[in-house]
């Protein structure tokens, strides 16, 4: 990764916000001494549909531009800088470089940069929960913890006693709580003569943890939780049947869709069980595909197929959902049920145990409205128009309910 420099040690660069609205992106090291150096940046032609970690392996300084050029100042041994002259989208590799023109630098410390509003830090995650809490009468509970102690905290509006579920986030890199508590946000403001029958409630953000890496920068897709364990084969609920998709192994620890060494081994998997026993919805949504962002497609267990008492029930949640996403667009219906699911998954853990619980996701949805979400390029405006086609589906949903 760099010839080693004796004068700046651990660089790291990981995006934050001083605003809520606009990212910069912060440089640390720590240093030995008060001798001159330099900080390099480049911007890289980094693909997040096809390029990963072993991007950066053997990236050198060459050609980068210097945002920092001298001694700097220094917290005891820690240096911090700043640099706001990054584009939102794009990705950078930043080195620390001796001063003396011998080429000894140390990095490159990857981030891409990514929209604050697109990307809700955990920090703010907890505060618009709060808000939305207290501008609409709801409730909030602790029902956990993530791997890295981040609280794992749901929040409740309208009646309790008979609720929709929403999840987000349960794979870093997809649909989480910036469409959770959007579409909440919405409803509560808009229908909130829904919420007196039927309430919803939420836990946008079950993989705290790497979704905290993704808004910070790490610039490839995240799946699995800190632990490398993916949380939607985690579930006990034929947690012991192997699955192959994607080309991997669910009993392989190296995989992306590791099942972990045994059922609800993970914080995070333990804390939507509670959720589910607390709750106890009448339906279930986790909300999946990439980027913040996602369609309309309704995952079953592969292992329902076949049950027609349990598609009859799941169609009346699916079929009012989907008649209200695609009606604002003008998109005619198509398939309602996808059996798809995967075992040790969140549909399956909600079918062995009564209830009606979608995986959602973009693929076969037939829907070209939202494919700025490939490749990491989900705009505000996408973003925007995504919460506003799943509020419509949800206002359906309880309308029917």
């Amino acid at each position: 990764m760099g010839t080693k420099s004796d004068r700046a040690i651990a660089l790291t660069a990981k995006c934050i916000t001083q605003d809520g609205e606009h990212a910069i992106v912060e440089i640390s090291f720590t240093i030995k001494n008060d001798a001159p150096l330099r900080i390099l940046r480049r911007c890289v032609d980094f693909d997040v549909s096809a390029d990963a970690e072993n991007y950066f392996c053997g990236l050198t300084p060459e050609g980068g531009e210097t945002v920092f050029s001298g001694i700097p100042e220094k917290q005891g041994s820690r240096v911090r800088l700043l640099d706001a002259d990054v584009s939102v989208g794009e990705t950078y590799a930043y080195f620390a470089v001796s001063g003396d023109g011998e080429g000894v630098f140390v990095g490159p410390a990857p981030v891409r940069v990514r929209d604050p509003y697109i990307y809700y830090s955990h920090a703010r995650i907890l505060e618009k929960e709060k808000q939305l809490a207290e501008r609409f009468g709801g409730s909030l509970t602790t029902l956990g913890e993530t791997v890295g102690h981040k609280p794992l905290v749901a929040l409740s509006v309208g009646n309790p006693d008979r609720t929709v579920a929403l999840l987000g986030a349960v794979h870093a890199g997809e649909a989480g709580a910036e469409l959770c508590l959007g579409v909440i946000e919405r409803i509560v403001a808009s229908r909130p003569d829904l919420l007196s029958k039927t309430g919803l409630v939420t836990l946008p953000s079950v993989n705290a943890d790497e979704r905290e890496r993704m808004v910070t920068g790490n610039p490839w897709y995240l799946r699995t939780n800190r632990n490398g364990i993916d949380i939607n084969r985690n579930f006990d609920a034929k947690w012991e049947t192997v699955g192959y998709s994607y080309g991997v192994s669910t009993d392989d620890p190296t995989s992306s869709t590791y099942r972990g060494p045994y059922p609800s081994s993970e914080p995070e998997t333990r804390a939507v069980v509670s959720l589910l026993s607390r709750f106890s919805p009448i339906a279930a949504i986790s909300y999946h595909d990439m980027y913040s962002i996602t369609g309309d497609s309704m995952y079953l267990p592969r292992s329902a197929e076949g049950d027609a008492a349990f598609a009859e029930r799941a169609e009346r949640i699916a079929r009012p959902y989907k008649e209200g996403f695609r009606e604002p667009i003008g998109y005619p219906m198509n398939k309602v049920l996808f059996y798809a699911g995967s075992a040790g998954g969140f549909p399956e853990y909600c079918y062995r145990n009564g209830t009606v619980g979608f995986d959602v996701e973009h693929w076969a949805s037939g829907l070209t409205n939202l494919e700025g979400r490939a490749g990491d390029k989900t705009t505000r405006a996408l973003l925007d128009e995504c919460i506003s086609l799943h509020t419509s589906a949800l206002v359906r949903l309880l309308e029917q309910l």
